[in-house]
């Protein structure tokens, strides 16, 4: 069974360079395999699988650059904050080095330092639990990408 983590990044940001940011969180380089993914007024850049890196990276974000377009959400879903792209790290449900929970933590806050580095708000969340400001662990709690 596969888990997730989201960020959501609420001010204009460059996906490209969000992107890339999510690769180095996750231990890719920046010229990691992709696919770039057209539905009209959104695109998703994807990291290709099997790369060895430490969750599969999605980036979502809106065509023209603006806000991510509001989509339907779902009543159970806690709403989310407006924003211009968010990023998605996926994982299967067995990671030995410490409990996904703590995993996925460790990857938003490799990510969230390079954020709050630009000065651009955003927000988190686990496998679809309420949204939650940025934040980021001390610099000496979070190990770096492998």
């Amino acid at each position: 069974m596969g888990i997730s983590s989201e960020v959501l990044v609420q001010d204009p940001v460059d996906a490209e360079q969000l992107f890339v940011q999510a690769c180095a969180a996750v231990g890719l380089p920046s010229d990691a395999h992709r696919h770039l993914r057209s539905w009209g007024a959104v695109r998703m850049l994807q990291a290709a699988p099997d790369q060895g890196a430490e969750a599969l990276v999605t980036v979502h974000y809106a065509a023209d650059g603006g806000p991510y377009p509001d989509e339907d959400e779902d009543d159970d879903e806690p709403k989310s904050p407006d924003g211009h792209a968010f990023v998605r790290f996926s994982t299967s449900g067995d990671i030995n080095r410490e409990t996904p929970r703590d995993h996925h933590r460790t990857l938003v806050d490799r990510l969230g330092r390079w954020l709050t580095e630009q000065e651009l708000r955003w927000s988190w969340r686990w496998e679809g639990d309420p949204w939650v400001a940025g934040f980021f662990r001390r610099p000496e709690r979070t190990p770096p990408s492998s």
